[in-house]
């Protein structure tokens, strides 16, 4: 335990029993890089820091030192000669990755100390768990905790969390967590997104609005919702108060914003791919679908399926995901890929951490976009990318396998027949 800032000299035992490791190691036996060295790497060199790394924050320039001195053991063991045939971000890569799956210390130490953070937020009645949370956090949500002004171990998990954050999702509970002053939709509380909440409401439940909800459909719709329809319909009214406060859409006049849409015809000699993800809220199934296009307009290839996850941004990026694989089996080496996920386009674009809800998704995408082709991913309007849509719904509502469509089923006729004659449609945001 220490305290104050945590310096690299304060690890010196790691150092010395890396070192004590290493001199033992001097033997024939492993004088060539290999799978030897790799298990000893992973199982010994990078567990002898793994007591500190969980409750503490180690120096940037430790870890820089940790992965020099696993690097270099791999591939010039316990001597000076020898060189580094792959690249570090290759070998440290998951093994279904094509890596050989050694272990980056920062990574390693984020994760330990992820443990702590579950912790938490599973065990609350633990003594550690409830000093932190009255010291530290006093109602908030840890996943918006801040840095400074806390113990090392506090400062070591804050740290951690910030790295975590896209990682965690929330599920749904008994509905007793506070509609506006708790974080159960967002990272953040809802009543920080809206001008303000009024008097009357500010002691809503979650259950509260769920069963105001349900009522109306039995009454008025002879319906009953599900949770996750319910759920959906806040999500729906979060987005409908977003449009209602910002200004940036309404023209200089205050009026609404009208485009004409149209499908984005790629050119000659390029293949246009449009993808999409759905979500049926009946079934509570995601699909994706999408197909390949020439730049006439001409149906190439198609393919749907059902999502292994009931997400939509799963779905998206899964549809960019095989359309990219489809295209690279079939021989097309110029691509304009169309999403209508403008979220799915940005964490692509940007790059998530290590630790994003689908990082393992998005790396598969990295890895398609860095061989011989050249591929545009783009984001169009849901308006221009109908005939999409109808294959997704396909997937979603068969909850098939993947499929690939060598003719477009007959439900894309017309829309493949407006689309190659440039058929507008209006957009209007209000």
């Amino acid at each position: 335990m220490f305290y104050g800032k945590v310096r690299k000299q304060d690890f010196s035992d790691v150092y010395d029993r890396v070192s004590a490791k290493l001199a033992s190691w001097k033997s024939r036996l492993l004088n060539k890089p290999g799978r030897g060295r790799v298990v000893l790497a992973n199982s010994v060199i990078s567990s002898l820091p793994s007591y500190h790394m969980q409750i503490n924050w180690l120096p940037q320039g430790m870890c820089d030192d940790l992965d020099r001195t696993v690097r270099r053991f791999i591939w010039k063991g316990t001597g000076d000669t020898g060189m580094h045939l792959v690249g570090w971000k290759k070998i440290t890569q998951p093994r279904r990755f094509g890596g050989l799956g050694v272990r980056i210390a920062r990574l390693q130490n984020v994760s330990l100390l992820g443990k702590l953070g579950w912790e938490v937020i599973n065990s609350p009645g633990k003594l550690w768990v409830k000093i932190f949370t009255d010291k530290y956090l006093k109602g908030r949500s840890i996943i918006n905790v801040s840095v400074s002004g806390g113990s090392c171990v506090w400062n070591s998990l804050a740290k951690a969390l910030h790295m975590l954050r896209d990682g965690f999702t929330f599920k749904i509970g008994d509905g007793n967590s506070r509609f506006w002053y708790d974080p159960w939709v967002l990272k953040e509380n809802l009543c920080s997104v809206v001008p303000f909440v009024a008097i009357q409401d500010t002691e809503f439940k979650i259950n509260d609005i769920l069963w105001i909800n349900g009522r109306n459909d039995v009454v008025f719709n002879n319906t009953k919702a599900s949770v996750y329809d319910s759920v959906a319909k806040v999500h729906s009214m979060h987005t409908f108060r977003t449009a209602a406060f910002e200004t940036e859409m309404l023209g200089a006049d205050g009026s609404s914003e009208q485009r004409l849409v149209t499908w984005t015809k790629p050119a000659e000699g390029t293949a246009c791919l449009n993808v999409v993800g759905n979500m049926l809220g009946s079934l509570q199934t995601a699909g994706f679908g999408g197909f390949i296009r020439n730049s006439s307009g001409a149906f190439l290839k198609g393919f749907y399926g059902a999502a292994t996850l009931s997400s939509v941004l799963y779905a998206e990026i899964m549809a960019i995901l095989h359309g990219l694989q489809l295209c690279w089996s079939n021989g097309y080496r110029s691509i304009v890929c169309y999403s209508d996920s403008l979220q799915a386009v940005s964490l692509i674009r940007d790059g998530v951490s290590h630790f994003h809800t689908f990082a393992n998704e998005i790396h598969n995408i990295h890895q398609l976009l860095h061989r011989d082709w050249n591929v545009v991913i783009d984001h169009t309007l849901r308006e221009g990318n109908a005939c999409a849509d109808v294959l997704a719904k396909l997937g979603a509502s068969l909850n098939s396998p993947m499929v690939v469509l060598e003719t477009p089923p007959p439900q894309l006729s017309s829309s493949l027949g407006a689309d190659a004659w440039g058929v507008v449609f209006d957009f209007v945001r209000e």
